[in-house]
């Protein structure tokens, strides 16, 4: 059986040496002034934004028609059984 000899760029020394990108990092501009700040908001308050903003027909279906009202229910049925969750559990979700 003959056996092909393999071609190796690389030296051994050189295998321990960091990638030139890492010696000479890019800086990276970061811009703070159009950056906004987060808010926390807990996950009750999101599904009372999300009902309020769905009732004022601000947010609408994928086809771009109002939610309806059943489905603005179902979501306050779930916050709802979150807040029961919430309760039973002791502890506030952010």
């Amino acid at each position: 059986m003959v056996r092909a000899a393999v071609f190796c760029p690389v030296r051994v020394g050189n295998l321990l040496k960091p990638p030139s990108h890492e010696l000479n990092p890019v800086p990276v501009k970061v811009q703070t002034a159009k950056t906004k700040e987060k808010t926390s908001t807990s996950i009750t308050g999101f599904f009372q934004k999300m009902i309020d903003d769905t009732f004022s027909k601000k947010r609408l279906g994928v086809d771009g028609k109002a939610i309806t009202e059943q489905t603005i229910l179902t979501y306050e049925t779930t916050m709802k059984h979150f807040e029961n969750f919430q309760t039973k559990q002791k502890r506030k979700y952010n």
